[in-house]
């Protein structure tokens, strides 16, 4: 009986090391989806709070001036209404560290256009560790335009 160089039997273990290295690979991306799908769920969450956060602040306008000089005031109290808004719409605060979290006024206090709210947060990872990734930061901001007094 004539054999055959190559035969079925002889690359048995060729094809468990491909299997292994498929596998090792499948498990790496299956980490990399979860790890980054937590991270989009995480930023959607700060932007609404960004959102909100941004919206309420705008209508912390000092009432008397609007009344009196039709001026658009901001409130000396807006900047806690950004802080209660902001942390009142966030639900898994033991997931991921807030670094900042701060606010802008386009032109001045006394005449805004925009109030602008941003964040930086981390998540830790749990399966990216493998690889070296041990935090994905996230950035989110949103602008509450002030509408005019007429």
């Amino acid at each position: 009986m004539v054999r055959s160089k190559f035969s079925i039997n002889d690359n048995n273990g060729s094809v468990l090391i491909t299997i292994a290295i498929f596998f090792i690979i499948f498990i790496l991306a299956t980490a990399l989806v979860i790890d980054i799908g937590r991270a989009f769920v995480y930023k959607v969450e700060l932007n609404k709070a960004c959102m909100i956060a941004a919206e309420e602040s705008i209508k912390c306008i000092d009432i008397d001036k609007a009344r009196n000089f039709g001026e658009n005031v901001l409130a000396d109290d807006f900047e806690e209404e950004i802080l209660y808004f902001f942390y009142s719409n966030i639900h898994n605060r033991n997931s991921y560290n807030i670094e900042n979290i701060g606010y802008e006024v386009v032109e001045n206090k006394n005449n805004p256009k925009y109030v602008k709210v941003y964040c930086k947060a981390n998540i830790d990872c749990n399966f990216l560790n493998i690889i070296g990734i041990n935090k994905i930061s996230i950035n989110s901001f949103s602008n509450g335009r002030v509408r005019r007094i007429k």
